[in-house]
């Protein structure tokens, strides 16, 4: 969950209202206070809410008269670094019990019809004690930063911020091969990592030192298996043997013996259309396979908020878990290799499971 840094507006309540104890907290704010009401819980006055919305609340809201800027605009740039300066001290304000979100209200004497026309959302601070949930939330960008994906995640991977994940969805498809080091070369266990995406690299460039660009000037916004890396039939079926011998090995791990030999005792079939075949299957050692994943998943050693914003980036590199898996191997305690999985998807193969037999097929690949 990530505030609002652009919300021109502030809901304040209880001894926060005008004239009362802590206003002089916000008082400096430039605008003209309206009186109005919020729908909640009022648990402990003055300031206690808490979820639902069984009471109506006085509240009052203030919108920055200094904040007319049009979009797109250099005023509007100028605005946005206001905004953002202008929330983070009132963050720091607030102190760190409350907690920054956005609210519905209405002006004072209305019916709180939800979506009116007088109604709005804005911003307002809640006590963490009665919305735990909103304790440690993200980070926002600063407007210097947003746009510059390398420095937000070296913030991001120090710890000087906590971002959304999604914010990194582009940092690896967008980077260099010789920014590999700078980037990831300082990782806690990450030397599988760097060398997996040192190979990643050199196996899909397109260009000079892009996997993403031609040096023809097509663009893409995703990496795909290249033609390049092609195999025969024969070979992916080999390879869709060895990816499922390895995540039998989980199972094994398991004493999910009778789930290891359906595994081993399943037939494979190479077949042309893989897009006919059902992506949902019940068939025991489909379900199998699916537990063996989630079981790889659990075994994930790295929980620092860096890892979750690099498992986004992995993903992003080709919308898949396959090779986001094979890249953060190093992190999951694992005594498998995902390698087939990746030379598998390298070459464009693919399998499902439907009824017992592995159907091993052939997905687009992109000509370089």
């Amino acid at each position: 969950m990530t505030p609002n840094n652009l919300c021109q507006s502030l809901i304040v309540y209880g001894s926060y209202m005008p004239g009362r104890p802590n206003h002089s907290v916000v008082a400096h704010l430039p605008g003209t206070w309206r009186k109005g009401i919020i729908a909640a819980n009022m648990i402990l006055p003055p300031d206690g809410i808490g979820p639902g919305e069984e009471d109506a609340v006085e509240a009052w809201t203030i919108t920055f008269d200094d904040c007319q800027a049009q979009m797109f605009t250099p005023e509007w740039d100028a605005q946005a670094r206001l905004l953002y300066d202008r929330w983070n001290a009132l963050d720091e304000a607030m102190g760190p019990t409350w907690a920054r979100n956005q609210r519905r209200w209405w002006p004072a004497g209305s019916d709180m019809v939800p979506g009116g026309s007088d109604m709005i959302v804005v911003n307002i601070y809640l006590p963490i004690e009665h919305f735990p949930y909103l304790a440690n939330q993200n980070d926002v960008p600063s407007p210097d930063d947003e746009d510059n994906i390398f420095a937000l995640w070296q913030q991001q991977k120090s710890g000087e911020k906590q971002f959304d994940e999604s914010l990194f969805l582009g940092l690896i498809k967008d980077s260099l091969p010789e920014q590999i080091p700078e980037l990831f070369g300082d990782l806690p266990g990450g030397e599988t990592f760097v060398a997996r995406l040192t190979q990643f690299f050199k196996d899909h460039q397109l260009s000079g030192k892009s996997v993403l660009s031609t040096d023809d000037g097509d663009f893409y916004l995703y990496c795909s298996p290249l033609d390049q890396n092609a195999l025969p039939s024969s070979k992916l079926i080999e390879l869709a043997k060895a990816d499922v011998q390895q995540f039998a090995i989980l199972l094994q791990q398991e004493a999910r013996m009778k789930d290891v030999r359906r595994l081993a005792e399943m037939p494979y079939e190479f077949v042309e259309d893989g897009d006919e075949l059902s992506d949902f299957d019940s068939s025991p050692e489909a379900v199998a396979l699916d537990q063996a994943h989630e079981l790889l998943l659990a075994l994930q050693t790295c929980h620092e908020p860096w890892f979750y914003a690099l498992s986004e980036a992995c993903y992003g590199i080709a919308a898949t878990y396959t090779l986001r898996d094979w890249l953060l191997q190093g992190w999951f305690d694992v005594a498998i290799d995902l390698t087939p999985s990746y030379e598998l998807w390298k070459a464009g193969g693919r399998y499902k499971i439907v009824d017992g037999t592995c159907y091993v097929f052939e997905t687009g690949r992109r000509e370089v």
